[in-house]
Formats: C-alpha cells, sequence, structure tokens
C-alpha cells in the first residue's frame, strides 16, 4: 500500500493554491498510490477559530466521500487560547472521525512553544493521533519541534519537510526524540538515505505536499534513493500506515 502523508484540499484564491479531492484522488490514480492524507490549505494568518472549524468540517466531507482513499487531519491554532485550540482538536477527532492534526505555525503565525501548543498537542497524545508539524524557518526550526516531541513522549510529531534547509538540526532532533518522524516532501533522495542510515527507515514517511508539489515529485524523492526495497516500502507506506493504525 503507498499513502502519501502530506496534501492539502482547498482553495487561497489571492495565492492561487486550489485542489479539490477528485483533483487529488486523479493525480493518485495516476501515480498509484491508494491513500492520502489530506489536510485544509494553509491560510495566511488564519486567527478565526470559525475558520479553522469551517474547514476541518470540509475535510471531514471529503473523507465521507472518499473514504477509501482519503485520511483526514484537521488544523487547530492556539488563537483565542490555547484552551480553544485543544477543545478543536476534541471536537475535529471525535466529533468528524479525523485521524490527526496539521500545525502550520509559519503561515498562520504563532511560534511554537509549549504555552502556546502544550494544550492541542496534550489534545492529540490523549486522543492518540499524529501531529503533523510544518518545519524550516524561524518559526519552525527542527531544535523546537525536537523540544515539543520530547515534552510529549507519547505524541507521534511527523515533522514535514525534514527541516527544509536545516536537514542536519532535524536528524540531530529526531535522535534526541525518539517519537519524531521525519517527512520527505520538498527534500532530495540524498537526505532520505541519510535520513535512513542515521535513524532508520521506520522514523521516514512519504508525503508529497500537493498542490504545491505533483505527486510524481514526491515520489521520485524516495524511489531514486538509494536504499532497500524493504525500506523504501516501509516509507512509501507502511510506516505511516502503522501510525495511523490501519490495515495494510
Amino acid at each position: 500500500m503507498i499513502i502519501d502523508a502530506h496534501n492539502h484540499l482547498g482553495d487561497v484564491d489571492a495565492l492561487d493554491w486550489h485542489q479539490s479531492p477528485e483533483e487529488l484522488i486523479k493525480q493518485m490514480d495516476e501515480n498509484g498510490v491508494d491513500m492520502a492524507v489530506v489536510c485544509p490549505q494553509a491560510y495566511p494568518m488564519t486567527t478565526v477559530l470559525e475558520v479553522n472549524q469551517r474547514d476541518n468540517d470540509g475535510i471531514a466531507d471529503a473523507v465521507r466521500r472518499y473514504p477509501d482513499r482519503l485520511i483526514g487531519f484537521g488544523v487547530a491554532t492556539p488563537y483565542g487560547g490555547p484552551d480553544k485550540g485543544a477543545g478543536e482538536v476534541e471536537r475535529a477527532i471525535k466529533k468528524l472521525g479525523l485521524r490527526g492534526i496539521k500545525l502550520h505555525q509559519r503561515l498562520h503565525g504563532y511560534h511554537l512553544i509549549e504555552r502556546l501548543v502544550g494544550p492541542i498537542l496534550s489534545a492529540c497524545e490523549r486522543l492518540k493521533v499524529p501531529v503533523l508539524v510544518h518545519s524550516g524557518d524561524c518559526k519552525s526550526h527542527p531544535a523546537v519541534v525536537g523540544i515539543l516531541a520530547l515534552a510529549h513522549p507519547g505524541l507521534t510529531v511527523i515533522m514535514a519537510h525534514m527541516g527544509q534547509g536545516y536537514f542536519q538540526e532535524a536528524i540531530d532532533a529526531a535522535r534526541q526524540a525518539g517519537n519524531l518522524v521525519l517527512e520527505t516532501s520538498g527534500e532530495s533522495p540524498f537526505h532520505v538515505e541519510m535520513a535512513v542510515t542515521a535513524l532508520g527507515a521506520e522514523r521516514v514517511v512519504y508525503g508529497t505536499d500537493t498542490p504545491f508539489f505533483p505527486i510524481p515529485e514526491g515520489q521520485r524523492i524516495v524511489r531514486e534513493a538509494k536504499i532497500s526495497p524493504a525500506d523504501r516500502d516501509r516509507i512509501m507506506g507502511g510506516n505511516a500506515a502503522r501510525i495511523l493504525g490501519l490495515r495494510r
């Protein structure tokens, strides 16, 4: 089973970001992807809880329409108080049936500090769902992601983009935090090889980050890596299935 662990649905007209469930599934069919994790589009500076709720409702609707193809992740932010973000995690997981949460602190305009996002992460830890966290800038430095992972040892934290320019720092963070997993979108085959050597293939998951990258590019990063077929299978779907509790 091939599982793409990082995709977005929805529209942001100002940035020309668009993807419907049908458009994503067409790409999946063309490239042999069985299932895909889908998150809302990361609206810049989305500070209103109602917007997050609307977007999470949209992801839940897409999953209801395509339950055999899409795996829904919601979004939560600390605006209005961290407890509101934690409450939206509870609603997204318990009421909507989503399977994880995405944090995009760069576009949403907050820092990854425990005081802000700790209640959101604690809610995910309690509900036993993973968190997919953007990485690769001052608000998203891998060392900070690693500190949060260490503070929540029962939570699986998936670091999107393998640090995106801070690759060695991402490796160092993952060495410290055994619950930190690296996701491959936007990186290179060489970085996949290095991550497998440093951490083991079980700590790496394949993702594309559509619509910003096409699925063939996301797959190339893993398929051109000089790793064993068994390790490639783990990265392309086995690890995500394990993290998400899916039957292969």
